[in-house]
């Protein structure tokens, strides 16, 4: 009985905050704790598709403070990767931790997206 109870409680504690910002033309969205898929990417995604309903096309996702992401996440980065080029927009990772960024170069996604060390450099650069 109390394993169950730890993994129950693993659970509730594996979600991902999704903190959202504009700065100037560019979106800014913030990946905090665990990207496990299902509910996070729904949020991702309907956010996404919102901001582009609203005619922006640049996004910066600062991936800082992400601890883990599993290959449901990746597939919801890769789809709205999709979303994004769709509408000739950009779609940038910044500031992966090594776990992370290790995950990203075993999958050769790291050769699919456009990854940077710092957030605030890629926004300023975006804007101009």
């Amino acid at each position: 009985m109390l394993k169950k109870l730890y993994f129950a409680c693993r659970f509730i504690k594996n979600t991902m905050e999704l903190q959202e910002e504009i700065e100037g033309k560019v979106v800014l969205l913030s990946f905090i704790g665990n990207f496990l898929g299902e509910t996070d990417g729904v949020i991702v995604v309907d956010a996404i598709n919102d901001y582009i309903t609203d005619g922006y096309t640049d996004f910066v996702v600062d991936m800082q403070q992400l601890e883990h992401i599993n290959s449901a996440g990746l597939s919801v980065l890769i789809t709205v990767s999709d979303k994004i080029k769709k509408v000739e927009g950009t779609l940038i990772l910044t500031q992966m931790n090594e776990r992370v960024l290790k995950l990203f170069k075993i999958t050769k996604l790291d050769t699919v997206f456009k990854i940077e060390n710092s957030t605030r450099e890629v926004v300023k650069k975006l804007n101009t």
